[in-house]
């Protein structure tokens, strides 16, 4: 398998996520993420939070996105193992259910919809540049395709949590994010 085939196969594996992905650095109480392709909702107490998202998919270029009606739905939690000096690392996972069609290596075909349970690590660190608060979060997860026939390493991928953004943070209650995918979203935090 040539490279540029492995690679695409890798990030077409994994949704946008940006404004909606949740992070190690939550907060306590209800936040609301809004991205250009999704949206979510959480809740938060202590160090745990629990919550869910939809997400369109997107075709054609950038410039010009056309959204499928059927959006893929995830449940997913969140656990925070440690938060020190503006770093925050914990446990993240969840269930994904996806309405389009995916690509079976086993079957050689494509299949309708597909359930994918995940779990993996998230890691996040908020700072300060020139006086502005950012914070740079990445998730890492595995998931497993309970749709696909083939062996434990066939239906092994990167889960539906992992991601990456930085988020720019102009109140307590407003974040504007930008990646993963979706490229712009912002997350409301109650």
């Amino acid at each position: 398998m040539a490279l540029s085939t492995f690679a695409l196969q890798v990030f077409s594996t994994v949704p946008a996520q940006a404004a909606i992905q949740r992070s190690a650095d939550f907060a306590e109480g209800q936040t609301l993420g809004i991205g250009l392709y999704g949206i979510s909702y959480d809740y938060s107490a202590w160090n745990l939070s629990a919550g869910a998202y939809a997400l369109s998919k997107q075709y054609g270029s950038n410039l010009t996105p056309i959204f499928d009606q059927s959006p893929d739905l995830g449940l997913r939690f969140a656990a925070r193992s440690y938060a020190q000096d503006g770093l925050s690392v914990g446990w993240i996972g969840g269930l994904h259910v996806s309405s389009q069609n995916v690509y079976s290596a086993a079957t050689g075909g494509y299949q309708r919809g597909a359930l994918v349970p995940d779990l993996g690590m998230s890691v996040a660190y908020g700072f300060n540049l020139w006086e502005l608060p950012l914070a740079f979060r990445l998730n890492l997860t595995l998931g497993f395709s309970l749709l696909e026939r083939g062996d434990l390493l066939q239906r092994l991928q990167f889960g539906p949590q992992t991601g990456f953004e930085l988020a720019w943070q102009p109140r307590e209650d407003l974040e504007l994010t930008v990646g993963g995918g979706t490229l712009l979203g912002m997350r409301l935090k109650f």
